[in-house]
Formats: structure tokens, C-alpha cells, sequence
């Protein structure tokens, strides 16, 4: 597919538009909500691999427009809701399993998704790396719709949203000096409860 340089170069396009930080999200939502827009024209005209591409590229401008927000407030919360049916409705067309998944943390959730490299066969068990991005990050932008190397060698990814990270800003699951170890062994303990993960 095309959808990664397309969306490269749009992200380029968006940012030169950029002249301060208070742009950033003006800016993304704008280009966001175009690209929901073409996702869900293509949707009413069949071309249900198109409007996965245009949803996934979507989802990757709503995710980044609510980064410079460090407040939970209602915009950042609209854009969390687009972002995460954006990335549902590309999972509809994906050309790889993907199951949205909450990691259990103490007395909340840290939401993630798991990609298999395929549908397994009875009995078959993945072997899967997890991902846990940046501070800057999220799990929407670890996994490309356009390949990963994992999946395309058999292997299973867990890409999730780590305290400080992503969705769990808003739960909120916050940062400490060593909650990201915690969030690790939290992630292979789930993942030792999936039969299709080998543990």
C-alpha cells in the first residue's frame, strides 16, 4: 500500500503550516478530520481498502493532534473518541488481526492493541514482542499498517499504552520513577494468560 508515504508526506504538509506549538492541534484535527472524511466517502462507495487506509492515517493525525495537550479536557477527550474509532474501523480492514485489549494495572487499565501475524490455527501459539513507545507515543504509531517486521516473521506484537502514555494520560495512569517496569510485567503477565501467545 501507499498508505505510509502518503501519510509522511501529509504529515510534512501539515507541519510546515506549524508556526507555533498552540497550532499543533488546530492544525492535526484540521487534516484529521479530512482524512475521516475521505475514509468514510470511500466506506459509503465500497472501497472498504481504501477507507482502511484513509482511517488508519486518520487515527494517526487525531493521535497527534492531542499531543501538546497535558490537561484532560473535552477536546482532548473528543479527539481520544475519533482517534479510537478511527483505528476500530481500520482493524475492520486490516491485513492482520487486531484485537484492542486492556492490560490490567492495579485497580485500572492500560489499553493496547494485539497484533497476530495471522488468524492462528488450532493449537498455534505466537511468539510476540511487546511494545512500549516513548513518552511521546502512543500504541496507535508502533504497528504500520504498511508492514512490521515482527508480524511479517511470525511473531505476535502487543503495543501498549505505558503510564504517561497515550490514553493513559486521560484514565489517568501517571508516570512515576519505576511504573514502567511494573507496566512490563503486567503486559507478560496478560500475555501469558492468551492461549495464542506462547508463553
Amino acid at each position: 500500500t501507499k498508505t505510509i508515504p502518503e501519510a509522511i508526506a501529509e504529515f510534512r504538509r501539515v507541519g510546515a503550516t506549524i508556526k507555533k506549538a498552540a497550532d499543533i492541534d488546530r492544525v492535526f484535527v484540521a487534516a484529521a478530520k479530512r482524512r475521516q472524511a475521505r475514509a468514510e466517502e470511500y466506506e459509503k462507495q465500497g472501497r472498504f481498502k481504501s477507507a482502511g487506509e484513509q482511517y488508519f492515517i486518520a487515527q494517526l493525525f487525531w493521535a497527534t493532534a492531542r499531543w501538546p495537550i497535558f490537561e484532560t479536557n473535552k477536546a482532548l477527550l473528543d479527539m481520544e473518541e475519533h482517534m479510537n474509532h478511527c483505528f476500530a474501523k481500520y482493524i475492520q480492514n486490516a491485513n492482520h488481526p487486531i484485537e484492542r485489549v486492556e492490560v490490567k494495572f492495579g485497580n485500572k487499565a492500560m489499553p493496547a492493541y494485539l497484533h497476530l501475524p495471522h488468524k492462528p490455527a488450532a493449537g498455534e501459539k505466537f511468539p510476540c514482542v511487546l511494545y512500549i513507545d516513548g513518552m511521546d507515543g502512543c500504541k496507535e504509531m508502533m504497528v504500520s499498517a504498511h508492514g512490521d517486521p515482527h508480524l511479517e516473521r511470525g511473531i505476535a506484537v502487543l503495543a501498549i499504552d505505558g503510564p504517561g502514555q497515550g490514553e493513559c494520560c486521560t484514565i489517568p495512569i501517571p508516570v512515576t520513577p519505576r511504573n514502567h517496569g511494573d507496566a512490563a510485567v503486567a503486559a507478560v503477565d496478560f500475555l501469558a494468560s492468551r492461549p495464542e501467545i506462547d508463553a
